[in-house]
């Protein structure tokens, strides 16, 4: 899953809307499935933010 802020509005339209209270193919809340999925990224050190390594990683111009 990947969750992004469009602030240009470039990505308008795109994508899927999902709702926290919606369910998984497994009837579970997607906000669980979500929170497990960042833990298990995090232990693994797989997200990386803007700004990560002391610069600006996204810059919109």
């Amino acid at each position: 899953m990947i969750m992004i802020e469009d602030p240009t509005g470039l990505m308008t339209g795109l994508g899927y809307r999902v709702r926290l209270d919606d369910k998984t193919a497994d009837d579970r809340p997607v906000l669980a499935l979500a929170m497990e999925r960042y833990r298990a990224l995090t232990a693994m050190g797989g997200l990386y933010y803007p700004g990560d390594n002391g610069k600006a990683v996204y810059e919109i111009d």
